[in-house]
C-alpha cells in the first residue's frame, strides 16, 4: 500500500519551463535522499503556459515523483493559481512555493519536523533573497518559534512577502470562508489572504515561525512579472476578517507604505536596479499615479517621485556620483570640526562651572 502523503509541494507556474524542470529535479533529488518520497505529493497548475512547460511536466510525470499536473485552460492570473492549489491540496499541509525559487538541503525535514511537532495553522520561515545574503527574515533564538498572539501572528505574516515562505494547514472552508477568501482574489495578495484565512478558521490559531533561511531565490530575482501597483493595494489583504478584527488600523498605515514602496519600486525600475517583465505598465503606473501626503513620511520617495515625474531620472544619474562624494567629503569635514572643537581647552568660565 502507498504511503499517504503528508505535505503538498504547491508550485503555481507560467511560461517558466526551464525553470520549473530545474525546480523539480532539485526537490525529485531532495526527496530522494532524504527517504520522502512517498511523503511528499508535488502538485503544479500551469496558467496556460505558451512555452514547453507541458513537456516538462510530461517527463516528470510517472517517475518516483509523486507529481499531479494540471494544465488550466486559461491564464487564471497568480491568485486564481494560488486558490487552485489550495483547493486541490489533499494532504494536511500544503507548502507554496514559486517556480523559479528554490529549497535548501534539509528543508523538507525541518518543515515536516515542525508541522508534526507542533501542528500550526500557518507555518513561516526565513527565505533568501538576494542568493548568498546573510540576512533572515525572522531572527527567534529558538529552533520554531510559536506565536499564538494575533496581533504578533498578523505582524508576522506580513514580514514575509514571498510566496515561497507559506506553509498551510488544509483547512476544510465553509462557503462564507470561501466567499470572503474570493473577494481579494486578483490583488496580488492571496498568500496573504490564505494566511489570514487558515487563523480566522482554525480551531487554535497558532504560528510556527522557523528563522532559519529554508530557500533562496535564484539570480534573476530582480526580474519582476508584476507591476508596482501590486504594492500599492497590499493594505486591502489588511481588510480580511481576521487582521479587522485584531488590527483595526493597520490597513491605513499599510496604504500609506504601500504607496510609497510602490514609488520605490518604479524609481528602481527605471533605474535598472530591478528589471520589468513589462516596462510600458510600469511607464504608465510613474504616469498616472498621483502625488498623496503619505511621500511627506519617506523623505527619500518624495525626491525620487518627483524626479520620475520631471523626466529628470537619467540626468540625476549621470550626476549622482559625483553629488555623493561632495557629501560624503562635506560629512568628513564636519565631523573633523566637531572633533577639533570638542579636543580644545574649555573656557574659564566651564572650568568654574566643574
Amino acid at each position: 500500500m502507498a504511503e499517504t502523503a503528508f505535505l503538498t509541494f504547491a508550485i503555481p507556474t507560467y511560461n517558466r519551463a526551464a525553470k520549473l524542470d530545474r525546480l523539480l529535479g532539485t526537490i525529485s533529488e531532495q526527496l530522494a535522499r532524504r527517504g520522502l518520497l512517498g511523503t511528499v505529493e508535488v502538485l503544479v497548475t500551469d496558467n496556460a503556459s505558451a512555452d514547453e512547460t507541458p513537456a516538462v511536466a510530461a517527463r516528470h510525470l510517472g517517475k518516483a515523483l509523486r507529481l499531479r499536473y494540471f494544465r488550466q485552460p486559461r491564464n487564471l492570473g497568480f491568485d486564481g493559481a494560488l486558490r487552485f492549489l489550495y483547493e486541490e491540496c489533499r494532504t494536511p499541509y500544503l507548502w507554496l512555493f514559486a517556480d523559479d525559487d528554490l529549497p535548501f538541503e534539509g528543508s523538507f525535514d525541518a518543515i515536516l519536523d515542525a508541522l508534526r511537532a507542533h501542528e500550526p495553522a500557518l507555518l513561516l520561515y526565513s527565505f533568501m533573497q538576494p542568493p548568498g545574503s546573510p540576512d533572515r527574515t525572522y531572527a527567534f533564538a529558538e529552533p520554531v518559534h510559536l506565536e499564538a498572539d494575533p496581533v504578533r501572528a498578523i505582524e508576522l505574516v506580513l514580514k514575509q512577502g514571498k510566496v515561497s515562505g507559506y506553509v498551510l494547514r488544509r483547512l476544510a472552508l465553509g462557503e462564507e470562508d470561501r466567499r470572503v477568501r474570493d473577494r481579494f482574489v486578483g490583488e496580488g495578495w492571496l498568500h496573504h489572504v490564505l494566511a489570514f484565512g487558515n487563523l480566522e478558521a482554525a480551531p487554535i490559531p497558532r504560528v510556527a515561525v522557523i528563522s532559519e533561511q529554508l530557500a533562496t531565490c535564484d539570480a534573476e530575482y530582480n526580474h519582476l512579472p508584476w507591476t508596482p501597483a501590486a504594492l500599492y493595494d497590499l493594505y486591502r489583504s489588511l481588510q480580511h476578517p481576521f487582521p479587522m478584527r485584531h488590527a483595526p488600523g493597520l490597513w491605513k498605515r499599510y496604504r500609506r507604505d504601500g504607496y510609497c514602496w510602490a514609488v520605490d519600486l518604479a524609481y528602481h525600475a527605471r533605474t535598472g536596479v530591478m528589471v520589468p517583465s513589462d516596462p510600458a505598465s510600469y511607464e504608465r503606473f510613474i504616469r498616472d499615479i498621483p502625488w498623496r501626503l503619505d511621500l511627506l513620511h519617506h523623505r527619500k520617495t518624495v525626491g525620487r517621485f518627483l524626479l520620475m515625474k520631471l523626466g529628470l531620472v537619467e540626468p540625476w544619474l549621470k550626476v549622482r556620483p559625483g553629488f555623493l562624494a561632495l557629501r560624503a567629503l562635506f560629512h568628513r569635514v564636519r565631523a573633523r570640526l566637531r572633533r577639533r572643537r570638542g579636543a580644545a581647552p574649555r573656557s574659564l568660565s566651564q572650568s568654574s562651572e566643574t
